[in-house]
């Protein structure tokens, strides 16, 4: 169940942890107006160069999470797209009649449906490929 949580976490990671850390307790400095929170904030960064390892569990739950998260968003955007881009585009594509792939006549006959382009390439044709 907790599998995005078995992930090796490096010196480099457990440091960026560290300085997110920082810029949290940074964050929350600028919020509270409170000289605790810089203070944190200075020791956190301290740690971040001296020690990362320091930050390894937290970085375990962190990096473990943010793979989760994204995961789950990637699937989420992907059917954002589909459901509101692709989708409406075969249902007007369907409503107009259009047939881009000629399924219809694929279905009706055995024969190929596939055009035939007799083309001989000549230098000109490799010049602007695109």
């Amino acid at each position: 169940m907790l599998e995005f949580l078995k992930t090796n976490i490096t010196r480099d990671q457990s440091k960026d942890t560290g300085m997110a850390m920082t810029l949290i307790l940074l964050l929350l400095n600028r919020w509270f107006r409170h000289d605790a929170w810089l203070m944190g904030a200075l020791a956190a960064l301290v740690i971040a160069m001296a020690v990362p390892q320091v930050y390894r569990p937290l970085a375990v739950v962190w990096f473990g999470l943010s793979h989760l998260i994204g995961m789950f968003m990637s699937r989420i955007v992907l059917s954002a797209v589909f459901f509101g881009v692709v989708m409406p585009i075969g249902l007007l594509q369907r409503l107009y009649g259009k047939d881009p792939l000629n399924l219809k006549a694929f279905k009706a006959g055995s024969t190929s449906v596939m055009k035939e382009r007799n083309h001989r390439f000549v230098a000109a044709d490799l010049e602007k490929p695109y």
